[in-house]
């Protein structure tokens, strides 16, 4: 299985102990893209569409794993992937809303 770990960064970005609303989640995640280089924010882009397509990877472990501000260990795969698409995609792909 391949490693995303761009697509890891991203689910690492202000864990859920943090304790951040969503709307204080996604404004900060838009900031760290906002101050990231734009090559770097690409990787991030390249690697969240991969991992969409892969059938091996797991959002769900992967989210576990950087303790994601959108996993609970009570979710399905179907369920975490929801909430990476809920509070990434339209700063991600703001095109594609």
């Amino acid at each position: 299985m391949k490693n995303y770990k761009y697509a890891i960064v991203a689910l690492s970005i202000c864990p859920i102990h943090f304790g951040f609303s969503e709307d204080e989640y996604k404004k900060r995640f838009k900031a760290f893209l906002y101050n990231s280089e734009p090559s770097y924010t690409d990787l991030i882009r390249k690697d969240i569409k991969e991992a969409l397509n892969d059938p091996e990877w797991s959002w769900k472990e992967a989210a576990k794993e950087v303790e994601f501000y959108g996993y609970e260990e009570r979710y399905s795969e179907e369920d975490v992937l929801r909430q990476v698409k809920w509070l990434m995609w339209d700063t991600l792909f703001p095109e594609e809303k």
